[in-house]
């Protein structure tokens, strides 16, 4: 018999395969993306007016949820695979995914 620890956390490595390369991707690409556009913006000698930062701000994230996505993609598989029950009924843990 499985103790309540062992299946309160049976899938807490799928769920950090899929968390953290997510939120590392979607801060570092937002945070790239959103000192690019200013330096841009400012290398043109543009003011940045609030419609620029909005948009700046808008199309950054907006780039970043795209590549975050792709990057969680694996280990959302992995999560799936583990939150699918076995044909007895149980669950499968992640060496079993």
């Amino acid at each position: 018999e499985r103790g309540v620890f062992s299946v309160l956390f049976a899938g807490l490595p799928a769920q950090m395969a899929k968390q953290v390369p997510y939120t590392m991707v979607k801060q570092v690409s937002f945070d790239f993306l959103t000192a690019y556009a200013y330096a841009s913006v400012a290398a043109m000698g543009m003011g940045v007016t609030p419609n620029i930062k909005w948009a700046i701000t808008l199309s950054a994230a907006l780039t970043a949820a795209f590549f975050s996505t792709l990057a969680s993609q694996p280990g959302d598989m992995l999560l799936s695979s583990v939150n699918k029950y076995k044909e007895d009924g149980s669950k499968p843990t992640t060496a079993e995914a």
